[in-house]
């Protein structure tokens, strides 16, 4: 019970806060995005909500490019997203059965 517990501390957590992540995925080979935004032209990050720049120049255009061609969420309105997708989310990353 205390391990449920500690995950919905988390996701509580996660949903009240801007800042991005990024989970390396229970299976060791995967990895998960939330919240990332990259500007492509500045390689800079991004509050999606404020539009501030977090940080300069993270990014460059290859990586950028690469991480699209593979699926990689960085542009992703996540406060957008109906609440049980971000639940498979954290399943998915925690591996909880």
């Amino acid at each position: 019970m205390a391990y449920r517990m500690n995950d919905l501390r988390l996701i509580i957590s996660f949903c009240s806060s801007p800042h991005p992540y990024l989970f390396f995925n229970s299976d060791k080979f995967t990895f998960t995005f939330l919240g990332f935004n990259i500007d492509k032209g500045t390689g800079n990050l991004v509050d999606h909500q404020t539009k501030t720049v977090l940080e300069n120049g993270i990014m460059k255009t290859q990586l950028y490019d690469a991480l699209i061609r593979n699926n990689a969420p960085l542009n992703e309105n996540f406060d957008s997203l109906p609440r049980f997708v971000l639940l498979i989310m954290f399943i998915y990353i925690r591996n909880i059965t």
